[in-house]
């Protein structure tokens, strides 16, 4: 007896498909604006699991991962901004930060700043690889 297996999605067109979801919910925007802004065929809609690279033209796929990779790294630079500020408050003393440990207020601003050192340094190195990669193409 034959089966038909049905092939399960692509794990990376998964978490593609969410976040762009996600980000067209953010901006309010339809299905159908979503298909002309990338200009797609109005037929079918996004509401059908099909393969991201079967519907968009490879141009505007790269345009895109381009705009996107834009995006995180603006978003890294003002993360890193925003961590620096949070760690010099801390360091200071201007600011602590406390959990209750039931028996009372312990005092975790030392842990939270080897966190806040440990981000900055991680988008540092992202930061520092993508300049690397600029700079040889």
């Amino acid at each position: 007896m034959n089966t038909i297996r049905k092939k399960a999605p692509n794990p990376v067109d998964q978490h593609v498909g969410s976040r762009v979801r996600v980000r067209r919910m953010m901006l309010a925007m339809s299905q159908t604006n979503l298909g002309s802004a990338l200009d797609l065929p109005a037929q079918g809609t996004f509401s059908h699991y099909i393969p991201l690279q079967c519907m968009l033209p490879a141009k505007r796929e790269q345009e895109m991962a381009n705009e996107g990779l834009i995006n995180l790294v603006a978003w890294c630079k003002r993360e890193r901004e925003s961590l620096q500020m949070q760690r010099e408050m801390l360091q200071s003393g201007k600011f602590r930060i406390f959990k209750n440990e039931g028996s009372g207020q312990v005092d975790t601003s030392s842990d939270s700043i080897e966190r806040i050192t440990a981000n900055i340094t991680e988008l540092d190195a992202i930061l520092a690889d993508y300049e690397a990669r600029g700079s040889r193409a």
